[in-house]
């Protein structure tokens, strides 16, 4: 019996189309704001919700239905309608950290962002407002 993720895997692979020289699969299905949507309906819930395209892709590839507290899928090769799974890993739930060491402090519009701690499990972050 074909899984959850197969089935995803699946309409992955035929509504995007690899495009340019860092393997990025771009989504040709639905779109909003630049951003690519996926409805389905994830194990263990009862309804159908539209999800970005980009975190359906890391549940899928990943077999791991629920992203941890605290944490997002990015883009590292930065274009919002990629859903390769080598591109998306999981990070910090603020989407606009550049990648960094932890302790390292990053400024992000507007704000200085220190990556205190990564792990699989859980993201630390620290924030702390910068007025020009």
């Amino acid at each position: 019996m074909e899984t959850w993720a197969d089935k995803i895997k699946g309409s992955l692979a035929k509504k995007s189309k690899v495009k340019g020289v860092r393997g990025c699969m771009i989504w040709r299905g639905y779109s909003r704001n630049n951003y690519g949507y996926f409805n389905t309906k994830v194990p263990g819930s009862n309804k159908r919700t539209m999800i970005h395209v980009h975190r359906v892709a890391y549940m899928a590839y990943n077999e791991n239905v629920h992203l941890p507290k605290g944490c997002d899928v990015s883009h590292l090769c930065h274009r919002s309608l990629c859903v390769c799974f080598e591109h998306c890993p999981l990070s910090p739930a603020v989407s606009t950290i550049p990648e960094k060491p932890a302790g390292k402090t990053a400024h992000v519009r507007g704000m200085v962002t220190t990556l205190i701690a990564w792990s699989e499990r859980q993201c630390h972050v620290s924030f702390s407002r910068v007025f020009c």
